[in-house]
Formats: C-alpha cells, structure tokens, sequence
C-alpha cells in the first residue's frame, strides 16, 4: 500500500512540474513604426520596439533577421532599442522609408517560442542643399505687349523632389515684369517701360526658394536688354493704305479727297485696296502740303501708260517752288514720244529718271533733309542721292498734296494705280525703308 501511494505522489508531481514548465504563449508583437532623420550618425536612436509574454517569468530578446541591407540598424537583444549602425541608406532622395523584419524569441529551456512584426522605419527630409541660379541676361524687343514671354529663369536644386518657387524681389525696375512662382517664366507686367528711347536695359532681382520647411534660396540678376527696333509709325504724318476709302490713319485726320479715282484691286490682290486714275481729270486731294525740311515719301504705282511733251502724267506732287522747302514731284512720262516709258522723282533742280515697265509695280521712296541731300530708292534699293541748289524761302498759301495730277493747274494727269501712300516728317533708315513691305 506505501508503494501504491508512493507512486500516485510522484505522478501528481510530475504532472505539477510539467505544468508549471510549459511554455504556454508565444510573445506578442505587433508591426511598428519609427521616424528618424535621413543622414543621423551611428548611434542615432529610433526608439524601442515593445512586445511582451503572457508566460509569467519569461523574458523576451530581440533580433533583426530581414531587410537589414548593409547592417542599417542594430537593435539591443535584451531592451529592443533599435539604433543607426551604418548611415549610408539613410538617403530620404533614394527611399523615403525603409522596412525590417524583427524576431522576438522567449526565454524557455526546453521549449522556446517566437513571433515576428514587420517595422517600418520613415526617413524625415533634411533640407541639404540650397537651389542654385545664376546671373542671366535676355534680349527683347521694344514696343512687346503686356504678358508677351521675356525667357524662364534657370535653376536647380540636388533635393530634386523639392518644388522650386520663385519671385523678384524689390527693386527700381520691380514693377516692369511678372515671373510665374512654380516656373520661373519672366513675362513683361508694364509693356510701356519697354521702349528703347526711355531705357536700354531693365534690371530685376530674383530669389528662388525650395519648398522644404526649412526653406533654403538663391538669389540672381536678370538683366533684360532693349533692342531697338525701327518704329514705322513715329513721324508718320500722313499714312494712306486705301484701305476703302482714301482715309488718313496716321492718326492726324489729314483725310484725302477723291475726284473720279475708283477703288481696284491692290498689288497683292486684295479688293477695293489701291486707287485707279485715268488720266483725265482724276486725282485725290491731300489737306496738307507735308512741307518737312526733313521728309520721307514712300508709295507703290502701277502706271498704265505715259504721256509726251508738258502734259506729263504727275503722280505725286507737293511744296510748289514758291513754299518753304521747295517742290517735291514723281511723274511718268514718255521723253522722246518714242515709247519709251520713264519715271521722274525730282526736288528744287535735283531729279532721277529710270525706265519703267506698263503694268508693273514699283516701290518708291524719296527722302529729302535739311541739309539739301536727296535720296531715291526703287524697290527697296538706293537709285539716286544728290544735292539740290536750296529752298526758296516764300509761301504762296496752296496748302495741299495731290495723287494723281499736278498741284497748281490741276492737269497733267495720271493714268495708272497707286497705293499705300506714306509721308514722313523725318528721314527713315535703310532698316526702316527695308520694312515697309
């Protein structure tokens, strides 16, 4: 009977023993995060991963055993502090966050458990380089409207998923151009400040700024030149394209009057656009007679036929000897009534004549200054250039131009068209006289 209860006592202790033993739960662990600077040194502490055992008495160790590349990160077996070992992929630019798989492991002799989590680690930017621009110069044109492009600023940043944003800073020139804040494009704001006459070059200060918390800048010169550029309408005293009608628009109302000229087709085709004459009392009457010391007279013809003797056929005609600055004369006539078919531009005793054919149009231009030099120019190319004797220094009070005929009889009439009539109250320059088209 001793040996019976012997026996039944060692069973319940042994039962005792193994119960107490035995590990029951595994620890507990969940998936985590931590935040760290990108580039902290070694050593640098995220923080403590945190897990427990439900088995009383039990402790837990810590172990990273996946995406640790190149030994990141370091945890402390027996506190779980996850620490930087190797800073090297700490680069917010190359990844902003960067996964581990962590083991905690209990502590049982005979028969340990373990669980595992997923950390994630999220690298916070650092602002590490400032965006970088340099002094630039653009060329424009004068006279360019409001919001027309003036270029874009360049500039760079090495935090290249940062935004850049721009904007001038004051200055004297501040108000006279706009620049968009996410490109950099610098577009005119105050077109009146861009005429070459007032100011050759306009100056402007640039910053450029990254978007980072920590924002960091660069600041540049913009120089932005002028460029002059023929102005075809400065000086214009009377401008008559025959657009329609024979309607000054230069802006001066000088407008024409038109006696037996009908309306046809201009050089390039257009309907109702240049003036037919022909040759028999009909002309346009100008209110003015343009009497310039300096003076510039450009116009198309299209002469139709030329007369012989006196009765030249007179295509513009302004300042009779006996006014200020002395005649001003183009005609078309037939020198030797041989057919021979010529044209004649003349002032005061200086005067150019040049065959020409019917039917054909013809660019001409005279230019006449104070200095009693006389230019003519055919299509666009220097024909002529002189001196004529002088002015003579009279008014005899006929204050008008004429197309078409001979300004104090009113005869001598042409046949033939003309077009787009303009009169300068200066000289224009070769570039200029090239731009008329």
């Amino acid at each position: 009977m001793k040996t019976l209860n012997m026996i039944a006592g060692t069973l319940v202790l042994s039962i005792l023993f193994y119960s107490c033993d035995k590990n029951e739960f595994a620890p507990e662990v969940a998936d985590q995060e931590f935040n760290i600077a990108e580039n902290s040194p070694y050593g640098s502490i995220l923080g403590a991963v945190t897990a427990s055992d439900a088995d009383e008495g039990q402790l837990v160790s810590f172990e990273i055993i996946d995406g640790n590349v190149n030994g990141t990160f370091e945890i402390d077996p027996s506190s779980g502090v996850l620490s930087v070992s190797n800073p090297a992929r700490l680069n917010y630019e190359e990844s902003t966050h960067i996964m581990i798989t962590v083991s905690v492991a209990d502590n049982h002799k005979k028969d340990p458990m373990e669980s595992s989590a997923r950390i994630q680690i999220n690298l916070t930017d650092v602002n590490e380089f400032a965006p970088v621009t340099n002094d630039q110069v653009f060329e424009l044109d004068e006279n360019a409207a409001g919001g027309t492009e003036i270029g874009s600023v360049l500039a760079a940043d090495s935090d290249t998923h940062q935004e850049l944003i721009y904007d001038i800073l004051p200055s004297t020139d501040d108000g006279y151009a706009a620049i968009e804040s996410n490109t950099g494009r610098l577009t005119i704001l105050d077109s009146s400040a861009f005429d070459f006459e007032l100011r050759e070059q306009i100056v402007v200060s640039i910053r450029v700024r990254d978007n980072h918390t920590n924002s960091m800048s660069d600041t540049a010169t913009i120089t932005i030149n002028i460029l002059d550029v023929p102005e075809l309408d400065f000086g214009l005293a009377g401008n008559y394209p025959f657009n329609g009608n024979a309607n000054d628009e230069s802006g001066n109302a000088l407008h024409g009057t038109v006696q037996g000229a009908t309306l046809i087709n201009d050089r390039f085709g257009n309907a109702n656009a240049a003036y037919e004459f022909d040759g028999s009392a009909t002309f346009i009457s100008l209110p003015d007679e343009f009497d310039f010391q300096n003076k510039t007279i450009s116009l198309w013809i299209n002469a139709s036929a030329a007369t012989y003797g006196a009765a030249y056929g007179s295509i513009y005609q302004s300042d009779n000897p006996s006014i200020n600055y002395g005649v001003v004369g183009m005609a078309v006539f037939d020198t030797n009534n041989a057919g021979t078919k010529e044209l004649l531009m003349g002032i005061s005793g200086a005067s150019y004549s040049r065959d020409i054919t019917i039917d054909t149009w013809y660019h001409v231009i005279m230019l006449v200054n104070a200095d009693k030099q006389v230019q003519f120019y055919m299509d666009g190319v220097l024909a002529y250039e002189g001196e004529f004797p002088g002015y003579i220094q009279s008014v005899n009070g006929l204050e008008q131009t004429i197309l078409g005929s001979a300004r104090h009889t009113l005869n001598s009439f042409y046949k033939g068209a003309i077009d787009d009539v303009r009169i300068y109250n200066r000289i224009l320059s070769e570039e200029e006289i090239s731009l008329i088209k």
